[in-house]
């Protein structure tokens, strides 16, 4: 062993100038590297980086000609980004349009993607995996072949196929230069002067060719990510293309909502019920009714049931909720929008007939939770107005699009939401579809709100719709109850008791159904129970199992059983938690608890339980009759 100049010791047969050359090598393969990372304007980055990696790599390495394959995963087919190049600096050459496709495991390049190892070929035609038809077709007569793979850890990305290896100064011994650009310039020129002589490819070469496929393992997972988010951009343009011809609300949609008057709606006082409609006015005259069903409540009475009126009407019943908590005239509320917002919304829940229940009726149900919360039980002493406007417009979206069935549908069908998504498929759907109908021009209401205080109902609009998971309910929940338990509950500094509280007031308005005078509670269940036999007989259509009581329609004479169940470990436990935690709901917790009871009992009685058919029931115990179904 000998010392080198600079005290570190170097192998036998080494010179001083060969390790010179290694670390010249070596710091050329960095600023390689360094350059590959660069993407610039190109549409298709994963084809330029390609065309990088070939001019880098042929001129690294000295060789005629070179080609990088991608790997289709869903195919198993090796496909040529770039193929077949006459290089003459790495920022130079000419891509001649030979585009091959490569079955994995056939010929070279596909024996090297399927064992992902290196091969390093001096004679091609005297190598089994060789496939002389290539060039045939091209017309090149190939000599030697390096050919390793792209790995991005163990994961074969694709393939680097480089052929005809000659004998001349390369660049890597050739110095390296501060300006990386100037000196490989330099370097090709004196190499298109000589005349190639062909030579096989060194263990060196395959050593830096190795090195060099780790960087491109690299940027080539990173151009991949850019070129599905690019496609995915595109995907997005034409779903927006589509919703803005078939779930936009249009012009004439707006006029006949308003007809082409937008006047200030009056307060809340002025709503009447009289002669079986609900009737809104103001000072300017603007009106409308909606047929309310017999001994219907107006939309100040929590016993308000959205499911008797049409979309129209409801759009008209959530501008009306909006205006009357005074956001219209504190966020300046450009009202055309909002009700082209509202129109466009309603438009995009599916209809009763497709999902019975979590449609945009359910959707206004849930808003008017929180108007009832705000209005009657004095929300605003606990959440700012950015919180509210949030939430209850949360409510008005959280169940857009839905399909109709639940998460565990959505898993076990493995439908796309249940592939794309993986906490809670369906309410992170829900909320990226509310955001983009809130984010189109048209439906932008909100312009003259702080950009602070719009960043912050943008966050907590998606947050919230997220929190109707029950899945997220059943999780926070025992913490939630430890903090009310101990009295530790400080919404008032601590984000995450907060983020708690607005977690349980969501779950609670999504569950009002559960507090309407019992006709209506057991009018709702119809609608609830309907969907759900949907969802079971989907699955026993696709061969799936059962999954769960409730959507069993051979279950259906059970449903008081189930819905008691349901409320003792679900609906009261979310109102015991709203009660403590808003004092002034105990009213909303006592009339669940009323329903509960009524509910216990049919089960106790043994009441056969038939969807649609309670009416005669709920008359002969003088209760409220149900509204008709008809229509719905």
């Amino acid at each position: 062993m000998s010392l080198s100049p600079a005290g570190r010791s170097r192998s036998p047969g080494i010179t001083t100038e060969q390790l010179s050359q290694l670390h010249r090598r070596s710091v050329l393969l960095l600023q390689i590297a360094r350059s590959l990372f660069e993407f610039g304007p190109e549409e298709d980055k994963v084809e330029a980086l390609a065309k990088k990696v070939i001019r880098h790599a042929t001129h690294f390495l000295s060789c005629d000609r070179g080609s990088l394959f991608i790997l289709d995963k869903e195919t198993n087919i090796l496909k040529s980004a770039v193929f077949d190049t006459a290089p003459t600096t790495p920022q130079e050459g000419k891509f001649k349009d030979h585009k091959f496709s490569v079955p994995l495991g056939t010929g070279i390049v596909g024996h090297v993607a399927k064992t992902g190892k290196p091969l390093n070929i001096p004679d091609a035609y005297v190598d089994p995996h060789f496939n002389p038809q290539i060039d045939k077709a091209t017309g090149y007569t190939t000599r030697s072949i390096l050919c390793v793979p792209i790995l991005n850890g163990s994961t074969v990305l694709g393939v680097l196929n480089l052929l005809n290896k000659y004998e001349a100064e390369s660049p890597l011994a050739a110095g390296t230069s501060p300006d990386f650009q100037r000196a490989s310039n330099s370097e090709s020129e004196s190499l298109s002067m000589r005349t190639r002589i062909y030579v096989p490819f060194s263990d060196s070469d395959l050593d830096h060719a190795e090195a060099f496929a780790v960087y491109c393992g690299l940027a080539l997972d990173k151009a991949l990510l850019i070129d599905r988010v690019i496609k995915s951009e595109k995907k997005l343009s034409i779903v927006l293309d589509i919703m803005s011809y078939h779930a936009t609300a249009s012009d004439s949609d707006v006029e006949a909502f308003y007809d082409g008057a937008l006047p200030p709606l009056g307060p809340v006082s002025q709503i009447n019920f009289v002669d079986g409609l609900v009737h809104i006015r103001s000072e300017h005259g603007f009106h409308w009714a909606m047929e309310s069903p017999e001994l219907g409540h107006t939309i100040m009475e929590i016993g308000f049931d959205p499911h008797a009126y049409t979309d129209q009407q409801l759009v008209g019943a959530n501008l009306r909720m909006i205006k009357d908590m005074g956001f219209v005239e504190l966020y300046d509320i450009d009202v055309k929008s909002l009700v082209r917002f509202l129109l466009s919304l309603a438009k995009n829940y599916r209809k009763p007939k497709d999902v019975p229940y979590h449609n945009f009726r359910h959707a206004t149900a849930v808003a008017h939770g929180i108007f009832i919360l705000t209005m009657c039980f004095n929300l605003r002493r606990y959440l700012t107005d950015v919180e509210i406007l949030a939430m209850i417009l949360a409510c008005m979206c959280h169940d857009v699009d839905h399909r109709g069935t639940n998460n565990q549908f959505q898993r076990q069908a493995k439908t796309i939401f249940g592939q794309f998504y993986h906490n809670s498929p369906m309410e992170e759907h829900h909320a990226n579809h509310a955001l983009t109908i809130l984010a189109a021009q048209e439906h932008r209401f909100l312009t003259k709100m702080a950009s602070s205080d719009y960043e912050q109902l943008l966050t907590i609009m998606k947050r919230t719709i997220i929190q109707t998971d029950l899945a997220i309910y059943f999780k926070n929940r025992s913490v939630l109850e430890s903090l009310l338990k101990d009295g530790s509950l400080n919404i008032e500094y601590d984000e995450a008791h907060r983020d708690l509280f607005r977690g349980v007031i969501m779950t609670s308005v999504d569950l009002t159904a559960m507090y309407k005078p019992f006709g209506a509670a057991v009018h709702i269940a119809d609608f609830v129970y309907a969907e759900f036999f949907m969802q079971g007989d989907q699955e026993r259509k696709m061969g799936l199992p059962i999954s769960a009581n409730v959507v069993d329609r051979n279950n259906e004479k059970e449903i008081p059983k189930m819905q008691r169940g349901f409320f003792e470990f679900i609906v009261e436990p979310a109102y015991v938690m709203l009660s403590h935690s808003i004092k002034e709901s105990l009213p909303l917790l006592e009339a669940v608890r009323e329903n509960k009871r009524r509910w216990t009992e049919w089960a106790e009685r043994g009441i056969t339980y038939k969807i649609g058919g309670m009416e005669e029931q709920l008359k002969a115990e003088g209760l409220l009759p149900v509204p008709s179904s008809s229509g719905h």
